[in-house]
């Protein structure tokens, strides 16, 4: 088949590499060309607008996309509707909240475009070992798509599991599932690393693996040792000392020195000339990185700032819309200081010394996506040169 695709980050990219090792002809759109022209090198045919993109792709024309869920999405599905005719698809391959699927479809349907919802897992993975793909929507929207299910799928692993939004609904339980067997490892080898025992928590997660009936892929990661950590529990100092222990210890149970497991702070930045202005717009954006670190303990919160987390949980719905999940009042100072650097560009230099000061070498940053463009150029421009070595 030949569709069009739209998004090239580290999944999709792999995404549209697996579907060109089988023969199908992908015309790729990413935001930035240099993706674009990296994975044309590879067999993908180019294309560096959504109008030259869907030009490139004969009636009736399918699109997926693979972007983040929420307004990115939302953006793309509004240009493609520019230049779709009757009779073409959209697939969401993104983590799409599902009632955003049951809006989506009819308001399509009506403008006579069809509307697929494609729960896909399998991470960096599924490159070589293929991706579980559960998908929603109408069966004569979903049944000409097959080839290029049945090429990202390993044996039996795809499904058309129901209407409208039930692709993306089974999808949400099974992260739920997820992040719970998760949460049920790290506490069990907890538990072990705790006892009087001298135990070699890697090789018991590799046993494990043999015939136990709590064996995984996730089990299997586990047993795998990282060259890095991203650590997602922000840019507090206390907290990034806590996790350097529980790296440290994990490290000497392995059996290898600290030094060999990079450590990456991760979190949201935004620069702008008022420096209130951008603590303003990252607060919006912050909620659902702090609720996810919130979800399971409060550890690394001081006593101070419990409270404030506290009621910030409580008025998070994850049910709602991405954008409606939380009163912004909720996120407090304490939140958007410790999830992201956000701040004039004198303010964001001094913010990235003080962590440097405190061993944090390496940041991994995402921009506010509501001026990226603006934050990626003034942090280039204006804080990285006067950053000392």
């Amino acid at each position: 088949m030949r569709i069009g695709f739209i998004g090239l980050g580290r999944m999709g990219a792999n995404m549209v590499r697996r579907l060109i090792r089988d023969g199908h002809e992908i015309v790729v759109y990413n935001r930035t060309p240099e993706k674009t022209r990296e994975i044309a090198g590879e067999g993908a045919i180019a294309s560096f607008s959504i109008e030259e993109m869907v030009g490139m792709l004969e009636g009736p024309r399918a699109v997926w996309i693979m972007v983040p869920a929420g307004d990115a999405t939302e953006a793309q599905i509004a240009e493609l509707m520019e230049h779709l005719q009757p009779g073409d698809t959209i697939i969401d391959g993104g983590n799409t909240n599902f009632h955003d699927d049951q809006r989506r479809h009819p308001d399509l349907k009506g403008k006579g475009i069809n509307y697929v919802d494609a729960g896909v897992s399998g991470g960096i993975w599924g490159l070589q070992v293929g991706y579980c793909l559960m998908v929603g929507g109408d069966k004569d929207a979903v049944d000409p798509l097959l080839p290029i299910f049945t090429t990202l799928a390993p044996p039996n692993g795809y499904m058309h599991v129901g209407g409208p939004g039930a692709g993306h609904y089974v999808k949400m339980v099974h992260n739920g599932i997820e992040y719970g067997l998760m949460q049920a490892y790290a506490e069990g080898f907890e538990i072990m690393h705790a006892s009087d025992y001298d135990l070699d928590l890697g090789s018991i997660s590799e046993l494990w693996m043999q015939g136990s009936v709590v064996r995984s892929w996730l089990l299997e990661l586990a047993g795998r040792a990282a060259d890095g950590v991203i650590l997602g529990t922000g840019f507090d100092l206390l907290v990034y000392d806590w996790a350097k222990q529980k790296i440290r210890a994990g490290s000497a149970q392995a059996g290898r020195k600290e030094s060999d497991v990079a450590v990456i702070a991760a979190g949201m930045l935004c620069v702008r000339d008022d420096g209130n202005e951008a603590r303003k717009i990252v607060r919006n954006r912050i909620a659902n990185r702090a609720h996810h670190n919130f979800r399971f303990t409060y550890e690394t919160v001081p006593p101070e700032e419990l409270d404030g987390v506290k009621k910030f949980m409580a008025g998070f719905d994850v049910m709602k819309p991405m954008e409606d999940r939380v009163d912004p009042d909720l996120v407090n100072d304490y939140l958007v200081h410790r999830f992201s650097i956000a701040g004039t560009p004198k303010e964001c230099i001094e913010r990235i010394e003080e962590l440097n000061a405190a061993g944090v070498e390496h940041l991994m940053l995402t921009a506010a996506r509501k001026v990226y463009h603006e934050s990626v150029e003034i942090f280039a421009t204006k804080v990285i040169p006067h950053i000392r070595k």
